[in-house]
């Protein structure tokens, strides 16, 4: 339905690439490297930047990967 083909996976060497030398690090100083990271009052304007590269008919996903915090989760378990 939306023309994705599933078997298609133009990156996955890249990917493994990328995961390999983040484990590299990871096992040289035994921690990860520090993510990326957006402050809320940009993402607004980040989001609507790349909201106007897409496509008509093109298929967008956005997946937000958020700070743990005790109003939204809870308190982490110790």
């Amino acid at each position: 339905m939306l023309g994705i083909d599933a078997f298609d996976q133009p990156n996955v060497q890249e990917s493994k690439d990328n995961t390999r030398a983040v484990l590299t690090r990871f096992e040289a100083n035994g921690k990860l490297p520090d993510a990326e990271t957006v402050p809320v009052a940009q993402s607004a304007q980040s989001i609507s930047e790349l909201l106007k590269q897409a496509r008509d008919g093109a298929y967008l996903a956005l997946t937000a990967y958020t700070a743990r915090t005790d109003g939204l989760h809870g308190p982490r378990p110790r």
